[in-house]
């Protein structure tokens, strides 16, 4: 059965990031010696740096993203559209 977006992050406010996974096993650069919990380990510790620059981040009372659209757009700057989708001049109605 399918859950919503809401029932798996009930805080409503999730980070949701994407992890660096070291090479896993039967791959070359496999750490054997670490093993699977070298990668556990890891995944662990990128994640906990994420989480401590989103809280100073916060702290210092930046937005969400300190890029578009949190901030205004400055004169000169360019479209902030991908080029396929901009409207045309004369698409203006």
């Amino acid at each position: 059965m399918a859950r919503s977006f809401r029932d798996l992050f009930p805080s409503g406010k999730p980070i949701i990031a994407m992890a660096h996974v070291p090479p896993l096993p039967g791959t070359p650069l496999y750490d054997e010696r670490r093993g699977v919990d070298g990668l556990v380990d890891s995944v662990r510790t990128d994640l906990r740096v994420l989480l401590e620059w989103v809280e100073r981040e916060e702290a210092q009372g930046e937005g969400e993203a300190p890029y578009p659209p949190n901030f205004p757009k400055m004169p000169g700057e360019p479209k902030r559209v991908q080029p396929s989708r901009a409207k045309k001049k004369s698409d203006k109605a």
